[in-house]
């Protein structure tokens, strides 16, 4: 996506623009009239709204008024940087008076709804990727330029925004076991899991010996360290393959790994290949 396109965003009068983009840099100006949803769909960044910095990673969705700076930053300080975000861009009005509905509904959200003061709302997508699944589907929609594209857009639109102002009360802070040392590693191979985080490392971070956080880790998940590792990459290799026509070998570099071990783990873990799953999978 390139700051010179902004000009021809809504030329053929939908008032909306969809995009997948990897990117390293996006802006948007302050003068821009038209609202930005984005969805981190891979690696992590840093986004810019107005003075205002947050961290991006993966699953991060941001709604961002009108009129405000914005600035999407790849990170650079991980061996296997890697930045995709699903932008939509749409104008107020493209909505009608459905922002007078999700007003009364959303009452702690009359802000930022009402363009006065909010600039912004971040929130995660569930387990499910229930946003995820949405926003795929319109991205099918926008540019498949079928017959009844223009209402099914709107209708997606219509069901999108109020699953993203749902999720605005469910914060980041989630817990994923009770023991605080098991869900401080969980977070640590989320957001380290491109850079091929070895269990070794992790105890290292964490001040403790391999075998007791294994043992740990073991006793609280039912799973080893590796397992759950493995597992958690697989989910997101198979929504590559799902969702996107990366080619198969350059899955391994965005992991730091090789194409072998990954191929070995995903049918271990799927009893499928990559290619298979693709051919069965893919939402074209």
């Amino acid at each position: 996506m390139k700051t010179t396109k902004l000009q021809n965003f809504f030329n053929d009068k939908t008032k909306l623009y969809i995009e997948h983009k990897g990117t390293e840099y996006q802006f948007f100006p302050p003068e821009r009239q038209f609202m930005i949803i984005a969805y981190i769909a891979y690696g992590q960044g840093a986004v810019t709204i107005g003075d205002s910095r947050f961290s991006a990673v993966q699953k991060d969705i941001f709604i961002i008024n009108s009129g405000i700076k914005t600035e999407f930053i790849m990170s650079k300080n991980v061996s296997n940087p890697i930045f995709e975000i699903y932008f939509i861009c749409f104008e107020k009005d493209y909505l009608n008076n459905e922002w007078e509905n999700y007003a009364k509904d959303f009452s702690e959200l009359e802000l930022f709804l009402k363009n006065d003061g909010q600039s912004h709302i971040k929130v995660y997508d569930n387990e499910k990727c229930e946003i995820r699944n949405c926003i795929v589907k319109m991205i099918n929609e926008y540019y498949e330029n079928t017959p009844g594209r223009n209402s099914a857009l709107l209708g997606y639109m219509t069901l999108l925004i109020p699953l993203i102002l749902r999720r605005n009360n469910i914060t980041e802070n989630h817990i994923f076991s009770h023991n605080m040392l098991v869900d401080q590693i969980i977070r640590q191979i989320q957001s380290t899991i491109y850079s091929n985080p070895k269990p070794s490392e992790i105890a290292a971070r964490r001040f403790v010996t391999r075998e007791h956080l294994g043992r740990v880790f073991k006793q609280e998940t039912g799973m080893t360290l590796t397992q759950y590792t493995n597992r958690f990459r697989i989910e997101i290799i198979k929504d590559i393959l799902r969702n996107t026509d990366r080619p198969i070998e350059d899955i391994p570099i965005l992991f730091n790994t090789k194409l072998k071990y990954l191929q070995q783990t995903f049918k271990q873990y799927t009893g499928m290949t990559m290619r298979q799953y693709r051919t069965k999978e893919h939402y074209r």
